[in-house]
C-alpha cells in the first residue's frame, strides 16, 4: 500500500516538498481509489477503465469534501505551508464548483460509493453523461461545458 501512495505521489507532486505541502489531498485520493479496486468485480473494472475521467472527477470531489474532515495531517510532519486542494486537478475546480449540492452529483456519489458503474447509463440520461465525459475529456471546450452546465441546472 506505501509503495502505490508514494508511486501515486510521485506522480503528482514535483519534489519531495510538494509532496508533504499535498498529503492530505493526496492521501485520501488514493485511498479512495484503494477503497474503489478493492471492491470491485472484473465488470466494475472494465466500466471504470472506461470512465476513467469520470472515476477520477468523483475520487477528486469526494477527496476535496473530506479533507474538512481532517483535523489535523495525515502524515505528521512539521510545516507550515498549506497548499490548495487543487494540486493535481486544477481543470476540476469550476465543474465541482457546478455540481456541488444538484442531483448529479449526488447520483454520481452514490455509484461510486456502492461501486455502481454497472447502472451509470441507467441513472443518468445518456445525453447528460456523454457531455460530462467529453467536458472531463476535453475541459477546455467552453461550448459543451456551458451545455453540460445547462443541463445540470434543469435536472430535477
Amino acid at each position: 500500500m506505501s509503495l502505490v501512495l508514494f508511486y501515486s505521489c510521485s506522480l503528482v507532486s514535483s519534489s519531495i516538498a510538494d509532496l508533504y505541502k499535498a498529503r492530505n489531498d493526496t492521501v485520501t485520493h488514493e485511498l479512495i481509489h484503494a477503497y474503489t479496486l478493492n471492491y470491485c468485480n472484473q465488470n466494475q473494472i472494465n466500466i471504470l477503465i472506461q470512465y476513467k475521467d469520470l472515476d477520477e472527477f468523483l475520487t477528486e470531489f469526494l477527496s476535496r469534501k473530506s479533507q474538512k474532515f481532517l483535523l489535523d495531517d495525515i502524515i505528521t510532519i512539521n510545516t507550515n505551508n498549506k497548499i490548495d486542494s487543487s494540486l493535481g486537478y486544477p481543470h476540476f475546480n469550476s465543474l465541482i464548483k457546478e455540481l456541488d449540492n444538484t442531483p448529479l452529483i449526488n447520483t454520481l456519489i452514490d455509484i461510486k460509493v456502492n461501486n455502481d458503474y454497472e447502472n451509470l447509463e441507467k441513472k443518468i440520461d445518456k445525453e447528460t453523461l456523454s457531455l460530462l465525459t467529453f467536458c472531463l475529456e476535453h475541459p477546455s471546450n467552453t461550448s459543451k461545458y456551458n451545455q453540460l452546465i445547462y443541463k445540470i441546472k434543469n435536472i430535477k
